[in-house]
């Protein structure tokens, strides 16, 4: 069973902006506009009211859980959602909304070696509001951090800000002294590597697969697209910070569109674009 899950894959779809995509704006996709447009909004609406926030001990999640979360044992894709960890508590706790009742698999951060202490804060905000609702439904979201070249962290405060993982990409310099880290830590460790070609390693979790290059408007016809193929789960990675709140209703309109029966290629023009409006 375990060389069964080691074998499953992660689509890594990296968005930005791309010079000529149209000029649409993320804020253009309030909350509102977002719950009036999707048909899952009623039932969440009335989801949140009937579920109560909790202050209750800090989140962990078993290596078991978050192998299940990244693998459905439905075979629909999963999607984690990833962001630059550029931003104040306010919009991270926006978007860890946006993608707990979104069904996302996790929410991932983008570490920055130039502002580490502003990752850690943002792990912190995102990982405060996922705990916040560990009786509801749907449930909370491990939180993920994405570490890149340069990143030099204490990977035992990166776990005690709340992050249950750390994503490694393939080839990345001092990835192993980083694995190390992290597994004494008690993070899990995920490799990110191109393409949705069948690959092992020694990891027991997904090996995750790296798409960009996106045209704008066409992310989920992608994700679909790769999932057909063999891809199990996506990171769905924006490249852009986000800024303002407002802004999280792309994401959560995004989400709810690939969970949807229909074409995976939705109405850009109503929506918006990703950050920057549209993708590289």
């Amino acid at each position: 069973a375990m060389a069964a899950v080691a074998a499953s894959h992660v689509i890594v779809l990296a968005c930005a902006s791309v010079a000529g995509s149209p000029s649409l704006s993320r804020a253009a996709l309030s909350p509102l506009t977002a719950l009036q447009h999707h048909t899952r909004a009623a039932p969440r609406a009335r989801c949140r009211m009937s579920s109560a926030r909790t202050s209750g001990p800090a989140l962990t999640f078993a290596p078991a859980s978050i192998r299940k979360r990244l693998a459905k044992a439905t075979g629909a894709v999963a999607v984690v959602p990833s962001f630059a960890a550029a931003m104040d508590a306010p919009v991270a706790r926006a978007l860890s909304e946006a993608c707990r009742e979104g069904a996302a698999a996790a929410v991932c951060l983008d570490a920055d070696p130039s502002a580490m202490r502003a990752c850690l804060e943002a792990v912190r905000a995102v990982a405060a509001e996922q705990a916040e609702w560990q009786a509801s439904f749907p449930g909370p979201c491990p939180v993920f951090v994405r570490l890149g070249v340069g990143v030099q962290a204490d990977l035992r405060e990166v776990a005690d800000a709340g992050a249950a993982a750390v994503v490694l990409e393939e080839g990345l310099e001092g990835s192993d002294a980083l694995r190390r880290a992290a597994e004494e830590a008690g993070l899990a460790v995920i490799t990110a590597g191109p393409g949705a070609a069948a690959g092992e390693d020694a990891s027991p979790f997904p090996r995750l697969a790296l798409l960009q290059g996106v045209e704008d408007g066409r992310e989920v016809e992608a994700i679909r697209s790769l999932h057909a193929e063999g891809a199990k789960a996506v990171l769905l990675a924006f490249g852009d910070p986000f800024a303002d709140p407002l802004d999280a209703g792309y994401v959560a309109a995004l989400l709810d569109e690939v969970r949807r029966k229909r074409s995976g290629t939705y109405a850009a023009h109503a929506f918006g674009g990703g950050p920057g409006g549209g993708l590289s």
